[in-house]
């Protein structure tokens, strides 16, 4: 699986070639995980596509700088089934190598996978120990000494259970051929941003468009080293290059969610957008001060450059830093300065009034790590103004967190009614018709609505997003409000209720092979049928890679604990279904 950082699952999509070869059908997952399957093992005549996918998973967002997503996550959590079921199927073990070399989604895909197989010990899976490329053959690029993604490799390998020797590597490469026949649309816009022969125009055009694919895969190590590598074809680019690269991206659709090929006025523009997505990479890999100086970097030019690209710089650096750096001064100086740099004025473009909003926006979430929740409502409100008659996708983006901001400051107030009230103003909207959203939208009116004393409407609100998870094959959110409705229906003093909605929590996190969540459900049951949990249980809740720390805590107080601390480990109702998903977070 040594395929080289260029595009993200490769490896696992090799691996899941060489058992279709031997014989593997996977039984009935290709037909039940179809969208994961479509990334995972694309028919031949078809090029990859993340599209059906979106249908079933809200899309990951640059704006908030969130590291994982439902999109990444269920394409590993298919992947890492797909390994196990193939092996037990063939009746022989797996062996992996290169995995050294893997693309770094790829390695959190046999993470998922090892950790699978020791919670349900289907299959048998190992790692070699070498880190050689397997006989993988292509070219290599300066950017790869420069860039290093071995302490994260490393850390993968741990937790797959092949520690790192610190051995010497030779550089990773990074495709295995300019043009591979075959090729995925990523693999394919890789080679191209990266051949020196190129010219300047189609090496960026395909480097643009390669991000925004690299993104939605979380393969952050080829984002990096795609956007290092075309960094100089910026220096001396003409005006007219700008324009036809703006042109070609938007002729090709390439204006999806935050890409506007619209704001690519100056060289300095596509500057900035190369610079701004090594800095979130940067923030995904907690390398937070390397990201605040890219995101500064930005806007460190004496070139023209276009006011939304400077806006930006300002918008990244101050989410970085009140959000992972808790340096709140510093960032309201940020978004200060950002504000600044976008006074109002009359005929002004849509792309600046929308960076104006989402300003604001971060703006009031300084007030409210600062306790201030009077004046984060006004900047709220100051976003929302800037929104008026604005339909792009960064603008509705912007518009469902505003709703959303607006109903948690109202929660945090004691306003439960009011909070509610502002959160159904999403009721009549087109997102009602969508199953994902409904999930998310039915469970925090739930839990508002439980938080105001209603419990029959509240708890029924929960169950409808409880069936939204069923109807998009949702095993994650599954365990999560099945489990939380369970701890609900035992408070109730419905102890039958509350054991079946443990055993459906148990059937998710089965589902999903994560040893922590089904040990958990096990003493939930065990606790609602009066019962002292198995001493199994602690066994099973310490074979998880992803959450030992809270697997250490649940064995500790297995062994130790009585009924009422068993009972407090136990999940309960929250307002709201964000959860980070942290199977797939080394």
């Amino acid at each position: 699986m040594g395929t080289g950082p260029s595009a993200g699952y490769a490896g696992l999509r090799r691996v899941i070639r060489t058992l279709e070869e031997e014989g593997a059908d996977f039984g009935e997952l290709r037909h039940v995980r179809a969208a994961e399957w479509a990334v995972l093992a694309p028919a031949a005549s078809d090029d990859v596509s993340s599209d059906r996918l979106e249908d079933v998973t809200i899309p990951a967002s640059e704006r908030r700088l969130h590291r994982e997503s439902e999109h990444t996550f269920r394409v590993l959590a298919a992947a890492a089934v797909a390994l196990c079921q193939g092996s037990d199927q063939l009746g022989r073990p797996l062996l992996l190598r290169g995995a050294g070399r893997a693309d770094l989604p790829s390695l959190r895909g046999v993470i998922r996978a090892a950790e699978y197989q020791r919670a349900t010990g289907v299959g048998a899976i190992s790692v070699a120990s070498d880190h050689t490329p397997n006989g993988a053959s292509g070219h290599v690029a300066a950017a790869a000494t420069a860039l290093d993604f071995a302490t994260d490799r490393a850390r993968c390998l741990e937790l797959i259970g092949v520690p790192d020797e610190g051995q010497d590597r030779p550089p990773l490469l990074l495709g295995a051929a300019l043009e591979p026949d075959g090729a995925a649309a990523e693999e394919r816009l890789f080679a191209r941003a990266l051949h020196p022969a190129g010219t300047a125009v189609d090496r960026l055009v395909a480097v643009i468009g390669y991000l925004r694919l690299a993104f939605k895969s979380a393969n952050w190590e080829g984002a990096a080293l795609a956007a290092d590598g075309c960094l100089p074809l910026t220096r001396g680019l003409s005006a007219g290059a700008v324009a036809r690269i703006a042109g070609s991206l938007t002729a090709s659709g390439s204006q999806a969610f935050e890409l506007e090929p619209e704001t690519f006025r100056h060289p300095a523009d596509i500057r900035a957008f190369l610079l701004k997505s090594l800095g979130i990479q940067a923030t995904f890999r907690e390398l937070h001060d390397d990201a605040v100086r890219l995101f500064r970097a930005m806007r460190d030019t004496r070139d023209p450059i276009s006011p939304e690209l400077v806006a930006q710089s300002h918008l990244y650096s101050a989410l970085t830093l009140v959000k992972r750096r808790n340096a709140v001064a510093e960032a309201v100086k940020e978004v200060e300065q950002g504000l600044a740099t976008l006074p109002e004025a009359r005929g002004e473009s849509d792309t600046l009034r929308r960076e104006r909003g989402w300003l604001h926006n971060l703006r009031g979430l300084t007030h409210v790590v600062q306790r201030d929740l009077l004046a984060a409502l006004r900047h709220e409100k100051a976003a929302w103004s800037c929104l008026e008659g604005l339909t792009d996708a960064s603008s509705v983006h912007l518009r469902v967190n505003l709703i959303s901001n607006i109903s948690v400051l109202q929660e945090r107030a004691g306003k439960h009614a009011q909070a509610l009230r502002t959160w159904e103003k999403f009721a009549g909207s087109g997102f009602t018709d969508d199953a994902k959203f409904v999930k998310h939208h039915s469970y925090r009116a739930g839990g508002l609505t439980l938080a105001h004393g209603d419990r029959e409407e509240g708890e029924a609100l929960l169950r409808r997003s409880l069936a939204r998870c069923d109807e998009l094959a949702d095993d994650f959110h599954t365990f999560e409000i099945a489990a939380e409705l369970a701890t609900l229906r035992l408070d109730r003093g419905d102890a039958p209720r509350a054991s079946a909605y443990f055993d459906q929590a148990a059937t998710a996190a089965g589902a999903l092979g994560d040893p922590y969540r089904t040990a958990l459900a096990r003493v939930g049951g065990a606790v609602a049928a009066g019962r002292t949990p198995a001493p199994a249980v602690a066994e099973l809740a310490l074979r998880s890679a992803s959450n030992a720390r809270r697997a250490q805590d649940l064995a500790k107080r297995l062994r130790g604990g009585g009924a009422d601390e068993l009972r407090a480990s136990l999940p309960t109702v929250r307002t709201k279904l964000n959860r980070p998903f942290d199977l797939v977070n080394y």
